[in-house]
């Protein structure tokens, strides 16, 4: 069975969701315990997208410019920093849980920028999935003593997430790999004076993990992401987003042996039906 040009966005965007659900296990690494905790975020903001640069950069066919490419790229220069600091200061489920409000934001960002039409069938899978995020964050935030200056760092790479997701929708007539390579050298040059300014150079093993972390971790989802949004609306490729936090504990059970609690089954069964409802339910309204 022949699957259409939609389908294969969705497919992209699943897919890349799965490979980012990894973050953890590259932030959480004990091979990068000798970085200074200070400089840890910018450290690894840095070379990940460094190596991601040099990925997408060779396969650009025809270079173009476009002023909303420059803001797209600070948006995933504050996204990742935001990202990377809140996951040291409190957990990596806190901070992915304050990241998965991003469809909200780009709800918002939808409603009033890109003049996008909404239907119930796309705002009650929305705000479905939104229940079950609410209940993961409102659960671990209960369970857990997070820093409020790492919540917050949460909260702002929501936000600047649903700004990533948003302008590759708008830019959605240029191709994909020309956008993530400005994009993430953008964020590649914005981290360049901080980088230098810790004076820090990876160890070898730590180099290998960094080179992992850019290339599989972000910038392979990224080109997903990118790809399947020339093809399906902001708020859904935002929504089948949601997969990676319902990933992410399985990669940490699969590879460290840790359950986890009975909420995180309960907001991920909520996630789910909003996937199932909005992908293959509804999925032909685009």
């Amino acid at each position: 069975m022949r699957l259409s040009e939609t389908a294969k966005a969705r497919w992209c965007v699943v897919l890349a969701a799965t490979l980012s659900s990894t973050s953890g296990f590259f932030v959480q690494s004990p091979w990068l315990g000798s970085i200074p905790e200070n400089s840890l975020p910018i450290v690894l903001g840095f070379w990940r997208a460094f190596f991601a640069f040099l990925v997408f950069v060779p396969a650009v066919r025809r270079w173009h410019f476009h002023p909303g490419m420059l803001l797209s790229g600070l948006c995933v220069f504050g996204m990742s920093l935001a990202f990377i600091a809140s996951m040291r200061q409190t957990t990596a489920a806190t901070t992915i849980w304050l990241q998965c409000f991003a469809p909200f934001w780009v709800f918002l960002f939808s409603l009033l920028f890109l003049r996008e039409k909404w239907t119930f069938r796309r705002t009650f899978p929305l705000f479905l999935a939104m229940l079950g995020v609410g209940i993961l964050l409102g659960f671990t935030l209960l369970a857990s003593s997070a820093s409020g200056v790492g919540l917050l760092w949460g909260i702002l790479a929501g936000v600047l997430f649903a700004g990533v997701i948003g302008s590759l929708r708008w830019l959605r007539q240029y191709d994909s790999t020309l956008l993530v390579a400005w994009n993430v050298g953008i964020a590649m040059l914005c981290f360049l004076p901080l980088y230098l300014a810790t004076g820090y150079f990876p160890t070898l093993p730590q180099f290998l993990l960094l080179a992992f972390f850019g290339i599989f971790q972000f910038a392979l989802p990224y080109r997903l992401i990118a790809r399947g949004l020339q093809k399906i609306s902001a708020q859904e490729g935002a929504l089948i987003t949601l997969l990676e936090p319902i990933l992410t504990p399985f990669w940490v059970w699969l590879f460290w042996g840790i359950a986890e609690p009975w909420w995180t089954l309960v907001g991920g069964a909520f996630v789910l039906v909003a996937l199932v409802l909005r992908t293959v339910v509804w999925g032909e309204e685009v």
